[in-house]
């Protein structure tokens, strides 16, 4: 995102990460997305990049809406999810689940 800004300012969106472990081979990234702008305006072909671990074998996602377009991507080679929202509502939140699942690392 690019903006300049003098003086107070207010990013348009707050991003609110959680990880929780599900397993010994599964943790979930969720993803929370606020958008602070004004219900008149809205965000358009939002991107956002998700760190995965190194670890994960595999990547899948639950979206908090169905049908407005959103689209995930799991890069393995680049250990990085790609969420894409086509249009960002003012006032409006999303959030995403990712269901990580990883090598799991015995030490005998």
């Amino acid at each position: 995102m690019n903006y300049r800004a003098s003086g107070e300012y207010v990013t348009p969106f707050r991003v609110f990460p959680f990880i929780e472990e599900v397993g010994a081979q599964r943790i979930d990234i969720v993803v929370r997305i606020r958008a602070d702008i004004p219900q008149t305006h809205s965000g358009n072909n939002v991107i956002v990049s998700i760190p995965i671990p190194k670890s994960a074998t595999s990547a899948s996602s639950e979206f908090s809406t169905i049908g407005v377009g959103q689209t995930f991507e799991y890069s393995a080679q680049e250990h990085k999810a790609v969420w894409r929202i086509p249009k960002f509502n003012g006032g409006t939140e999303e959030s995403i689940r990712i269901k990580v699942r990883q090598f799991l690392f015995l030490f005998i």
